[in-house]
């Protein structure tokens, strides 16, 4: 998520679908914070 607000804007000038952009960050979102889980084992 290091340019979120920069790719919201360019998928909205776009007219792509805003739903699929959500999903994708927040699968990044949760794999970063899983795999950081893994680290701290």
């Amino acid at each position: 998520m290091k340019n979120f607000n920069t790719d919201l804007i360019q998928i909205l000038a776009q007219g792509l679908d805003i739903n699929e952009f959500f999903r994708q960050q927040l699968e990044i979102a949760i794999n970063d914070l899983l795999r950081s889980e893994l680290t701290v084992f």
